[in-house]
């Protein structure tokens, strides 16, 4: 399915089923009593974005620190599951998976993922999706009495129905990995029905997050791959692909030039790029004309996440635009340059250490927010354009002399 599809289902299937299930669930609760036991089972929810995965690490720590890891389930589309994997947090039959390749098999596996939920007697269920009415659905079909996601409250925003039992008002303000622990904390709060959460300060989240541990067959594919390179070399990664969501891209030109500024001052810099085999033309296309052995198009050789975190382990620094990788290499030591335009860094910048973000701040940037399912009247993101190579190439010298 694409975005533009979930977006009509979610808008003209999910707002009556949202409105017609809070209709039963306020019956529902004058006739039951409220829940007072505090969670065992918890349920967490996030389908989407598999970079989110990695924002939402610290609040899926803190309920495997509460629950234990065999009472925390993770539900996420299949295409994204790895995502979860690779945290190394979670048994691997904890997670449950729903496939969106296509609305009837989105129906099957959802049917399916729900049984699941309902065998395990889940009593909490935590909505880690901004506004989605899907999202939001799931965690009162799940069977939990006790459900936890973002709420409008008196403020503008997507309309959800009043199916969480534990409303945690969103704020534009507080970067996400502080919004997803707070439903995580809000989930165990005995609160005034309706009263929006959480009333307890967060302090600053660790930003730590967990070193991966590849396979000894992942680490011989990378071996592999990156065999040819000569002793000293220094690797610089480019991401390129903006994929579903084109206006996250920085132009094509620009990570050419930055790719023969690198490798004209640094005769040890060798520019690999990286991506899905779709990436491979662009690859190619930003590649062309440098010094023979200076450049390598490495997009699409790497089979599954697991090794392109390995690659990325091999490197010393990352240039990529707002995308997963930008989060998934932060389980590695590589140093991460991230180009940020139509979202803002205030809410998604990637957790971890050498982080290092690129962000012009114009007037109209950003223009995703989460009431508009990342849609855009823009068709010239200068937002991303204004960022020039050489400024890029200047970040990236710095970054290699902290690594020296």
């Amino acid at each position: 399915m694409n975005l533009q599809f979930m977006h009509v289902v979610d808008y003209w299937v999910g707002i009556p089923l949202c409105a017609a299930l809070s209709i039963v669930e306020r019956v529902r609760a004058r006739v039951m009593p409220a829940v007072s036991a505090p969670p065992r089972r918890m349920l967490l929810i996030e389908l989407s974005e598999m970079g989110s995965a990695v924002l939402a690490y610290p609040a899926i720590r803190e309920a495997v620190d509460r629950l234990g890891a065999d009472n925390v389930w993770f539900m996420i589309f299949e295409r994204n599951r790895e995502g979860v994997e690779v945290l190394g947090i979670l048994p691997r039959d904890h997670i449950i998976t729903v496939s969106d390749r296509s609305f009837p098999s989105f129906l099957t596996t959802l049917s399916a993922a729900l049984r699941r939920c309902r065998r395990e007697r889940l009593d909490a269920a935590v909505d880690l999706e901004i506004f989605s009415r899907c999202t939001a659905l799931l965690t009162w079909l799940s069977g939990a009495r006790r459900r936890a996601g973002l709420s409008a409250g008196d403020n503008e925003g997507l309309y959800r129905g009043s199916l969480f039992t534990h409303p945690v008002l969103y704020s534009p303000h507080h970067h996400m990995t502080r919004t997803y622990l707070t439903l995580v904390r809000a989930t165990f709060a005995d609160a005034p029905a309706g009263e929006p959460l959480s009333k307890e300060p967060i302090g600053d989240v660790p930003p730590s997050l967990p070193e991966f541990r590849a396979s000894a067959d992942v680490v011989a594919s990378v071996d592999h791959l990156v065999s040819g390179l000569p002793s000293g070399t220094r690797l610089v990664f480019l991401n390129p692909d903006a994929g579903l969501l084109p206006l996250r891209a920085w132009p094509t030109a620009h990570f050419a030039a930055l790719a023969r500024l690198l490798v004209d001052a640094d005769p040890a810099v060798v520019v690999a790029v990286t991506g899905v085999e779709r990436t491979r033309a662009l690859g190619d296309e930003i590649l062309t004309g440098l010094p023979s052995g200076r450049g390598l198009n490495l997009a699409g050789r790497t089979r599954n996440l697991s090794e392109l975190i390995e690659l990325l382990s091999r490197g010393q620094v990352l240039v990529t635009i707002d995308s997963g990788p930008a989060h998934f290499s932060g389980l590695t030591p590589i140093a991460r340059i991230v180009l940020f335009g139509p979202e803002t860094p205030a809410l998604y910048a990637p957790i971890g250490e050498h982080v290092d973000v690129a962000f012009t701040n114009l007037p109209c940037s950003p223009c995703y927010s989460a009431a508009n399912h990342r849609s855009s009247p823009c068709t010239d993101n200068q937002c991303l354009k204004r960022i020039t190579p050489a400024d890029i190439a200047a970040r990236v010298q710095r970054a290699l002399g902290a690594a020296a």
